[in-house]
C-alpha cells in the first residue's frame, strides 16, 4: 500500500512539475479505490478507460483529451484449439509483459 501511495505522489509531482498529463500503469479495483481515497478532491484525475465494465484501469493525472490506452483485437483459427482467458493471459506473461502493463482481457467464442 505504501508503495502505491508513493507512486501516486510521484504521478502528482510529475503532472504538476511538467504541466502535462501523467498516466499510471493498470491498477486493480482495490488499487483504484486506494488512489481515489488518497487523492480525494485535491487533484484533477480520472480513471481510464472510462468504458463500463472494465476492471483494470489507469489513473490519468491532469487534463488530457487523448487516452494512452489502446484496444487490441485479434483473431485465430478455431480449427485447432479453443483459446481461454487463462491461455491468453499466460501467453502475455510468458512473453515478458508485466501484468500491470495490460488491462482487461476478453476472450469470446
Amino acid at each position: 500500500m505504501e508503495e502505491l501511495l508513493a507512486r501516486c505522489d510521484d504521478w502528482v509531482e510529475q503532472s504538476q512539475r511538467w504541466y502535462r498529463p501523467v498516466c499510471s500503469d493498470f491498477l486493480t479495483r482495490f488499487e483504484q479505490e486506494c488512489v481515489s481515497r488518497y487523492l480525494g478532491n485535491q487533484y484533477e484525475y480520472r480513471f481510464i478507460p472510462e468504458t463500463v465494465g472494465c476492471e483494470r484501469k489507469c489513473v490519468m493525472m491532469g487534463d488530457a483529451e487523448e487516452q494512452p490506452v489502446v484496444l487490441l483485437h485479434g483473431t485465430y483459427s478455431r480449427q485447432f484449439l479453443k483459446l481461454t482467458h487463462r491461455d491468453l493471459k499466460g501467453a502475455l506473461l510468458q512473453s515478458g509483459i508485466k501484468e500491470d502493463q495490460f488491462g482487461d482481457l476478453w476472450v469470446e467464442d
